[in-house]
């Protein structure tokens, strides 16, 4: 057995802050088999409720936060085993709901940056994203950018390599139909920034010109289309 799950509850040792009843508050800590402490937080109601800390088998804190009524408020964070700084979530209380997130590599840079779009739907986990996104490489460039807006891609998107290099882009439009879509052109480009090809869409279908070269810049194959259908090019 790798843990003594609660121990103290089992010894009927659990520690009462505060009434007697079940559905008053008290406090509960959960064990590694080594004797460190594993989780401790308080319970109310049944429920947590108040300030929770994670610990690893050593003791450091691997998790922190807060609950009301057994859902997420505030900020919570988490880390690495040497204590840097891992994940930051931040709940919106109004809505009791994660409204951001934010992840870091193990250098302290952040590696991606999400915001969540929220209203009286949104739920415990928060609404669908909205506003900037950020992906990063774990060398710390940026891996793709673009927006979002009520959980769909909007505008520009851009995806780049290792190396800072871009290696895709194109823009997505509304379309009532199917939500966001590509439209206008879209680019993608060898590691040595020559375009791989280039393609046009409307509404998210192919319509236009696609032309394809090789890595020294020559064209080795074109075809049209028409709303997603292939025509013959001019």
């Amino acid at each position: 057995m790798k843990r003594m799950i609660g121990l103290l509850m089992v010894l009927g040792l659990m520690v009462s802050v505060g009434g007697c009843g079940k559905d008053g508050p008290t406090r509960f800590v959960e064990y590694y088999e080594n004797g460190q402490v594993e989780v401790e937080g308080n319970r109310k109601d049944g429920e947590r409720d108040g300030k929770w800390v994670w610990y690893d088998e050593n003791g450091k804190i691997e998790a922190e936060g807060s609950y009301k009524d057994g859902y997420k408020i505030g900020k919570w964070v988490y880390y690495y085993e040497d204590g840097q700084l891992r994940s930051e979530e931040y709940y919106d209380n109004e809505y009791i709901a994660l409204r951001r997130c934010v992840d870091y590599d193990e250098n302290g840079k952040i590696v991606k940056d999400l915001e969540y779009n929220l209203d009286e739907t949104a739920g415990p986990y928060g609404g669908p994203w909205n506003g900037k996104f950020v992906d990063y490489h774990n060398n710390g460039q940026i891996q793709s950018e673009g927006n979002y807006e009520n959980g769909e891609r909007v505008g520009k998107w851009v995806v780049y390599d290792e190396n800072g290099q871009i290696i895709a882009e194109g823009e997505y439009k509304k379309d009532g139909e199917t939500g966001r879509e590509w439209s206008g052109k879209f680019i993608e480009y060898y590691y040595n920034g020559q375009i791989r090809y280039e393609e046009n869409y409307k509404d998210g279908k192919e319509d236009g010109k696609h032309i394809y070269y090789d890595r020294e810049g020559n064209i080795t194959a074109e075809y049209c289309y028409e709303m997603g259908e292939e025509v013959d090019c001019p």
